[in-house]
């Protein structure tokens, strides 16, 4: 149902836009077969508000789908008196999400079902195509060559041991489920080399967009920054900006606290240093967010452009190495006949 939200708040920001009041404007959508499952929440919060409740605590009671972000949002809007435009601003916020999310999703999309054919296989080559050569190998006569011992050794391995890997690769998911199993993937995906980048990048573009919009629709910043923390995917880069909330809440400059949490980029702490000094933190905040998506989406691009070659060259030498195991074979027998 989330993934909803983005017209659900663009045909809501369409309607105020046309000088519809709120009541009328979630009637509207709680009549719309479009929404799906947002109608029946549309009637409920259309109600409340036929009854003389905020829309801010009609949200609130709510509940799923909305979540704390969209809350403060809608809050600071109305207490403003600009929900049209705060409504505007989180359509964008979604629309934006949920295409980032789609450039994500379709960047890595190839790189892994190759990956997942390149194992499909090496596995296949050693547990049926191997076996099937190794007792005329065997039964030679003659020594085999080092690379095709190797080879029949390695077939032999996975064969006979291969669903330890199994095992293994199951208790490894399984650990994701716990909550120190899931922080030590969160720590390990940003230590790794190349993608652990790219994962900051876009974790630091979605939190400050996020930042941005809150401060510019007048939200106290250390509130701002509490609810801004829930926009983390990463758990570690999620208790980074929960404890540089309470440091700011305890009187330390944004920039300050970022810089001693360890967990924020120099180009990001720069831009918001300029944005405190300067009086316009919520625009840093969300040049902060451009700059952080360019360079996110730069090593998108070039991280897809290298596993692509690299699965194709492993892939490839596999294929090699067994068809030179053979060639040697063959010949090694042919010399002893003769």
């Amino acid at each position: 149902m989330r993934g909803d939200l983005r017209l659900f708040f663009r045909q809501l920001s369409t309607l105020l836009d046309a000088g519809l009041p709120a009541d009328r404007a979630f009637r509207v959508l709680a009549g719309d077969r479009a929404m799906a499952g947002l109608a029946g929440v549309a009637g409920k919060i259309a109600a409340r508000l036929e009854a003389g409740e905020s829309l801010s605590s009609a949200i609130g009671e709510a509940g799923e789908p909305f979540d704390g972000f969209d809350r403060a949002v809608i809050a600071a809007s109305e207490k403003t008196g600009e929900l049209g435009p705060g409504i505007a601003a989180l359509a964008r916020h979604h629309e934006t999400r949920h295409a980032d999310r789609e450039k994500l999703r379709t960047a890595l999309t190839y790189p892994a079902v190759l990956t997942v054919a390149a194992i499909g296989a090496i596995t296949a080559l050693m547990v049926f195509v191997i076996p099937r050569f190794e007792p005329i190998f065997r039964q030679g006569g003659t020594d085999m060559p080092a690379l095709t011992q190797g080879l029949l050794t390695l077939s032999e391995a996975v064969r006979d041991y291969g669903w330890i890997a199994l095992v293994l690769a199951g208790t490894l998911l399984a650990g994701l489920f716990t909550p120190a199993g899931r922080r030590q993937a969160d720590e390990a995906l940003l230590r790794m080399p190349v993608f652990g980048r790219l994962l900051e990048s876009i974790e630091i573009e979605r939190w400050t967009r996020g930042l941005s919009l809150l401060a510019g629709r007048g939200v106290p910043l250390p509130d701002a920054l509490v609810v801004a923390s829930a926009l983390f995917s990463n758990g570690v880069m999620r208790e980074a900006a929960e404890q540089l909330a309470a440091r700011v809440r305890e009187g330390r400059t944004l920039s300050a606290a970022a810089a001693e949490s360890g967990r924020f980029p120099d180009a990001a702490l720069q831009l918001i240093r300029i944005g405190e000094e300067s009086g316009s933190l919520d625009l840093m905040l969300a040049r902060t967010a451009d700059y952080h998506g360019e360079e996110a989406r730069g090593r998108l691009t070039r991280l897809t452009a290298l596993i692509e070659p690299f699965i194709i060259i492993v892939l490839g030498g596999v294929v090699a190495t067994v068809v030179i195991a053979l060639m040697l074979t063959v010949t090694s027998l042919n010399d002893a006949m003769l």
